[in-house]
């Protein structure tokens, strides 16, 4: 099976603090901000298995 590595740039990986920030600050939900950005973390590294060929 061909892996690929997938790359999360510092401007994501700052974008997606951010977004925390606001689901935790301004929803009062740090619960869901947790669970969302492990999710889409969790899906970018899916991304290195099924890269299409």
């Amino acid at each position: 099976m061909t892996r690929y590595k997938i790359v999360v740039s510092d401007t994501a990986k700052k974008d997606l603090k951010q977004f925390s920030f606001i689901i935790k600050t301004q929803y009062k939900a740090s619960v869901t901000s947790f669970k969302y950005i492990q999710g889409l973390l969790n899906e970018i590294q899916k991304l290195s298995l099924s890269a299409p060929s």
